[in-house]
């Protein structure tokens, strides 16, 4: 299944999006199942979080409250992610790749707008209290060879790297 979707979504033909959920789901449901029979562990699902931390942080931050689609701010997470890994010099084929990706389907990649010197304090305050924050340790996902893996990033360092990456 998540073949077919990766197959489905870089195709240049005009996409069912019917089939496209459905094969979303059963990948999702699949990729659940098949990492908590191997490694029994909440890293496993920690994967399907990619881009939620920082999205989420920009969805409910007061300076957007309502003006993000959900989708959006997932989107514009995902974005930041990937400027993360680009920093630390993975697979940065990858990461263009995957931002390409998200502009085929209309998806925001310019953070600037939410992400700047004068949100990001707000925005490290959200992420700070995120339930998944453990140890002051923040886990992202990050591009790796053969998908995403986690990384712990400390607030402190993820707020230097927002600063950075601006």
């Amino acid at each position: 299944d998540s073949k077919q979707l990766r197959k489905l979504l870089i195709s240049q033909s005009k996409i069912d999006i019917n089939k496209l959920i459905k094969l979303s789901i059963n990948s999702k449901f699949k990729y659940i199942g098949d990492y908590r029979e191997k490694l029994n562990s909440k890293n496993s699902r920690a994967i399907l979080n990619f881009g939620h931390t920082i999205g989420h942080a920009i969805e409910n931050s007061n300076f957007y409250k309502g003006n993000l689609k959900h989708g959006e701010a997932i989107s514009l997470g995902m974005i930041v992610e990937l400027k993360i890994s680009s920093l630390f010099n993975y697979y940065p084929e990858k990461v263009t790749n995957l931002i390409e990706l998200l502009k085929k389907y209309k998806l925001p990649v310019n953070y600037s707008k939410y992400i700047n010197k004068k949100t990001i304090p707000a925005l490290i305050k959200r992420i700070a209290f995120d339930k998944k924050i453990i140890n002051k340790d923040v886990k992202f996902v990050l591009i790796g060879k053969s998908g995403g893996f986690i990384k712990k990033i400390s607030i402190r360092d993820l707020k230097s790297i927002l600063y950075q990456i601006n």
